[in-house]
């Protein structure tokens, strides 16, 4: 997979939302973002009850070294060539929208956006193209204390229950398995760890 499907993803967030006009320098993680991470990242840390199955994106280091939030509201864009929409799921902040790639390296594989509100009139079956907007970051949890962020996890989709059955708590029990480390499929340029 070349460099440019992989940060198509980053360049597509940056691009959709002027994050340049903010001073955009690069998409930061602090520890609990990453896939396999078992601490918070909110609601003053501690311990999450399963290891991370995704990364979770929301913050940006400016040119001048602040950290800024990309902000709820903000465009989710289609990283892939062309994709189909799966599956809608609930999550604790808003829904969850699951991409298949098509004819693509990637169609093997399902991607999980989560966190967002699904752009009106979007279905299970619609075809999306590369940087068209499909949703948009949530408001934050005020209840669970999660701030506005998008969350995206990636399954391999044989291990994978029939698509009218996937759910987080499958995802997050017995089809564990089937999730891969985000980053193997996206790449955040000059991303640093805080």
């Amino acid at each position: 997979m070349g460099l440019r499907q992989k940060d198509a993803f980053s360049r597509g967030l940056v691009a959709a939302n002027r994050l340049e006009d903010a001073d955009f320098s690069f998409f930061v993680f602090f520890p609990g973002m990453l896939f396999g991470e078992v601490e918070k990242w909110w609601d003053g840390a501690g311990q999450r009850p399963t290891p991370h199955e995704g990364i979770d994106i929301c913050c940006f280091r400016t040119r001048s070294g602040d950290i800024k939030m990309i902000g709820s509201s903000a465009l989710i864009v289609c990283p892939f060539s062309r994709a189909r929409v799966i599956a809608f799921m609930d999550d604790f902040i808003g829904k969850t929208i699951v991409l298949r790639p098509v004819d693509d390296e990637w169609e093997d594989f399902y991607f999980f956006f989560a966190h967002l509100l699904p752009e009106k009139g979007i279905r299970i079956g619609d075809g999306i193209s590369e940087g068209k907007s499909f949703a948009r970051i949530a408001p934050g949890s005020g209840l669970k204390g999660a701030p506005a962020h998008v969350h995206v996890s990636v399954a391999r989709k044989k291990d994978l229950p029939d698509d009218s059955r996937i759910s987080w708590p499958l995802l997050t029990g017995p089809f564990r398995h089937a999730l891969l480390d985000p980053m193997e499929f996206f790449n955040f340029p000059g991303a640093g760890l805080s």
